[in-house]
């Protein structure tokens, strides 16, 4: 993975990107609000703000460690963070899910129940049973096989 960081219009976006240009994880920071986004969150005015396009150096990027990608990604999930041992036991592996779909990530078919837990099913996964042309707010049934703890995510395989 590649770390830059991209700045335009007051907001600076930090992006982990893959060799195919593939962006797998996005920061948000803005001079407006003090709130650090992430990619992995839902937020009510913009979804889950993550690019569905390729990487492309249309704003002269500056390279970043991976470390300081890392560091504020940390402060941006400090609220997820601090639950994310206890949804596990809420949602233990095996448990069954019905959420509703949200969009279509580079990780998988990304899905949040009415409790707001996020929840991601593998593409090669979700192919088995569904059909992308229903794809927008249909509703997705599955098992809890793992965690993703990178991304604070539960995923599901086909109930």
């Amino acid at each position: 993975m590649k770390y830059y960081k991209e700045t335009f219009e007051g907001e600076t976006d930090l992006l982990e990107v893959d060799d195919e240009g593939c962006v797998w994880r996005q920061i948000r920071l803005s001079e407006k609000t003090p709130e650090i986004i992430t990619s992995n969150k839902r937020y009510p005015q913009i979804h889950y703000p993550l690019t569905d396009q390729p990487f492309q150096r249309t704003y002269s990027p500056v390279n970043i460690s991976k470390t300081e990608f890392e560091s504020y990604w940390q402060k941006g999930n400090q609220d997820l963070i601090k639950q994310w041992e206890a949804v596990k036991e809420i949602y233990t592996i095996g448990s069954l899910v019905k959420c509703q779909i949200e969009g279509s990530f580079p990780h998988g078919v990304v899905c949040s129940n009415h409790e707001g837990q996020t929840f991601v099913m593998r593409h090669e996964i979700y192919e088995k049973k569904y059909d992308y042309l229903n794809l927008v707010r249909s509703k997705l049934f599955g098992k809890v096989v793992e965690y993703d703890d990178e991304n604070l995510w539960i995923v599901l395989d086909i109930e």
